[in-house]
């Protein structure tokens, strides 16, 4: 995976501390698939080797194709980058696991990923396999209240065992249910992926995973700017505390978020089209952030209140048994 510092996952592969999302190059923030191709480009050009999609993404095809051009053209071996994908909420259905897992690799031109997810632990309903739940003529989205997640984890376990997948994990799962897993598996999660930011830092779901040796990689590490959710909140690029520790270590506020996520051994994914913000973001391995300064970052949490992604744009979801965010972790 190049230079980049990693992580150990039990599967016995490592993946990179810092991570390239997608989710916004593509149809959900009306991107063209020639630009999202031109900013993944860019992101390969810039030395990310850990590429962070999901079917819900709708963009795996173009992750597909760059790394296709990549691979042919010799700048890269397959084996050299880090590809996480996910089951989306449409999918979460034991029978569907390994259809959605076989059009991942299609669209991704891959034989296999290196870590599949399960995106969301409540399961929606859809037309044939599209990907964009169905809703009511109210618009409240339609879903499966009778899905197992322990039958849905043994057939993500499938998928390591016929090679598509060399690790499985979990995203937006709490404590309760990531432990309902642990009770049933053969196969354990390889790494939990959540909302995790100087404001909205998670600990006791943190711990959580840490006893149970769960690595966490961290989405929204800078706040998610710019997405229509975060607006309820303080922007954390702009926070007094972080802006004097940025002039204090003359680093940008991004640099010192995700600098202070990887020091915690979390794993970063952030977005970005912009190039040269992805390299900037890149130069954060180059020095460290003071024990008393890690201390003033940590104090920036502002809990639950403070969580960007509440899936609440899909109508109903928090009255479902499985939405995951009605609990303290």
């Amino acid at each position: 995976m190049g230079d980049m510092p990693s992580l150990s996952l039990h599967s016995g592969s490592r993946i990179p501390l810092l991570g390239f999302g997608t989710g916004s190059l593509g149809p959900l923030r009306q991107m063209s698939d020639e630009d999202a191709r031109r900013a993944i480009r860019a992101g390969l050009e810039c030395g990310y080797r850990h590429l962070d999609t999901a079917a819900f993404y709708q963009n795996e095809h173009v992750i597909g194709s760059v790394l296709g051009e990549w691979i042919s053209a010799g700048k890269i071996k397959r084996e050299e980058v880090f590809v996480t994908t996910k089951l989306p909420p449409t999918g979460l259905h034991e029978s569907k696991v390994e259809a959605w897992m076989l059009r991942s690799l299609e669209r991704l031109n891959l034989s296999y990923v290196d870590l599949y997810l399960i995106h969301f632990p409540v399961a929606m309903l859809s037309k044939d396999g599209e990907v964009t739940p169905s809703t009511t003529e109210d618009g409240r989205v339609r879903f499966d209240p009778e899905v197992s997640l322990e039958e849905v984890w043994k057939a993500m376990e499938k998928q390591v065992k016929a090679g598509r997948a060399k690790a499985i994990g979990l995203s937006n799962f709490n404590s309760s249910q990531i432990s309902r897993i642990l009770r049933v598996c053969n196969i354990k999660p390889a790494a939990l992926q959540i909302e995790v930011n100087a404001y909205h830092q998670q600990r006791l779901l943190r711990e959580f995973c840490s006893r149970h040796q769960i690595p966490v990689c961290a989405y929204a590490p800078l706040g998610a700017p710019g997405t229509p959710y975060s607006s309820k909140i303080p922007k954390l690029l702009e926070d007094k505390a972080l802006l004097t520790l940025a002039d204090r270590y003359g680093r940008s506020p991004a640099q010192i978020l995700l600098r202070y996520l990887v020091q915690l051994e979390i794993v970063a994914v952030f977005k970005s089209a912009n190039p040269g913000r992805m390299r900037e973001n890149m130069k954060i391995f180059d020095f460290s952030i003071t024990p008393e300064d890690m201390k003033l970052l940590d104090n920036l949490d502002r809990g639950k209140d403070a969580r960007i992604y509440t899936m609440k744009s899909f109508i109903g979801v928090d009255e479902q048994q499985e939405y995951p965010f009605n609990v303290p972790f």
